[in-house]
């Protein structure tokens, strides 16, 4: 076997984390979504490492939230990898209870989200708007605002899957999104650094088919307006997704 190949085949993980699909040995490119697997691992890697070095005493809880410090390196790491999943930052987080993410339908802020959702719901963004905040993304300092959730499904191309609106309270995100598969998320996002925001597993849920389960992620302003995005549920699967959001114009 040449030199090349093998180390092809030590550098990519063969199951996709995007698509679930495992994939035959050497394997470069997910055969199924077009997922980069050798990115993925080394992405996988980074962050594995840094499991490690917080030592096996420390509480994931706390591990999560001193690693919203190192937070603008994986970001920076993930973007320049193109990988899709920051797998094992949120994959080891400890699991809100079943009742903390109901509260944000049925506890004290659920009125702020309500509102939130008949903001995003009462005018819908026609066809044409959606496609303009993709092609020419609207920069603005500002959080608040309704957005064009798009998702890249690989080889099939972006698409979008969704709207979300937001509404700065401090330095926090009160956020409500709707998804074109019937779920919707609802949280808090903190303020980190300048250009990005993230919610932890106890600042955000979302509601599917009657279930409620926690959700967490993280999005990054990009130099045009736009923002990357990652998130994690906890459903079964256990997999994360990414996804862009462009800021649509005001109604």
């Amino acid at each position: 076997m040449p030199e090349h190949a093998r180390v092809d085949q030590l550098d990519a993980d063969a199951v996709c984390a995007q698509c679930g699909t495992v994939n035959p040995e050497e394997t470069l490119i997910c055969r199924v979504c077009g997922n980069n697997l050798r990115d993925q691992r080394a992405m996988r890697m980074v962050a594995e490492q840094m499991l490690e070095k917080e030592g096996e005493s420390l509480e994931r809880r706390q591990f999560l939230l001193g690693a919203l410090t190192l937070l603008g390196i994986l970001l920076v790491l993930w973007t320049a990898l193109n990988v899709d999943t920051l797998t094992n930052w949120l994959i080891n987080a400890q699991r809100v209870t079943n009742a903390a993410a109901i509260s944000y339908w049925e506890g004290a802020d659920s009125t702020v989200f309500d509102a939130l959702l008949a903001d995003l719901t009462s005018v819908s963004p026609t066809d044409e708007e959606m496609e303009q905040a993709q092609e020419q993304p609207l920069a603005s300092d500002r959080y608040d605002g309704r957005y064009v959730l798009v998702m890249d499904r690989g080889m099939r191309g972006p698409r979008v899957t969704g709207t979300a609106s937001i509404q700065m309270r401090g330095s926090e995100a009160y956020f409500v999104a709707r998804l074109d598969a019937g779920a919707e998320v609802r949280g808090r996002a903190r303020l980190q650094g300048d250009n990005a925001l993230a919610a932890g597993w106890d600042e955000a849920a979302a509601r599917y088919a009657g279930d409620f389960f926690a959700v967490s992620g993280v999005a990054l302003k990009k130099a045009d307006g736009s923002y990357e995005c990652f998130g994690q549920s906890e459903t079964a699967d256990d997999r994360g997704f990414e996804f862009m959001a462009y800021r649509l114009p005001e109604p």
